[in-house]
């Protein structure tokens, strides 16, 4: 993940139970949209055009997918996507488009919200560097 990623925090983790569940299902309309076709309705990897994909799409109902990494990778990999990362990025790279030019950075981190509480997942702490 680029540098600029790395320490972004979720501007909308921090509040009320309520404001939560509203921000959740805004990012779960725009996961329907936006993220189904390919991730699946219940996140699996098992979207109708994921058939289609040489790379299938990440099943987060897997506890070795997005329980594993920070809500800012999450977000990084909505923004700019998965193609033609580096080699080391394996077996990371993907046909994951970016959404960098269709989704604003508040309505990914909505998204980013809804992919956890659709998978059933917390995100990953971030490792204190103190």
């Amino acid at each position: 993940m680029p540098g600029r990623y790395e320490n972004l925090t979720n501007p909308f983790a921090d509040v009320d139970e309520a404001t939560r569940a509203q921000y959740i299902e805004e990012g779960t309309t725009l996961y329907q949209v936006n993220c189904r076709p390919c991730h699946g309705t219940k996140a699996d990897g098992a979207g109708p055009m994921a058939r289609g994909l040489r790379l299938k799409p990440a099943d987060f109902q897997d506890a070795g997918t997005i329980g594993t990494v920070v809500e800012s990778y999450a977000f990084w990999r909505i923004k700019e996507g998965g193609r033609g990362l580096p080699m080391a990025a394996s077996p990371w790279d993907s046909a994951m488009p970016a959404w960098k030019d269709e989704l604003s950075d508040e309505e990914i981190w909505k998204i980013v919200m809804a992919e956890y509480a659709i998978a059933g997942r917390e995100p990953r702490k971030p490792e204190s560097h103190e």
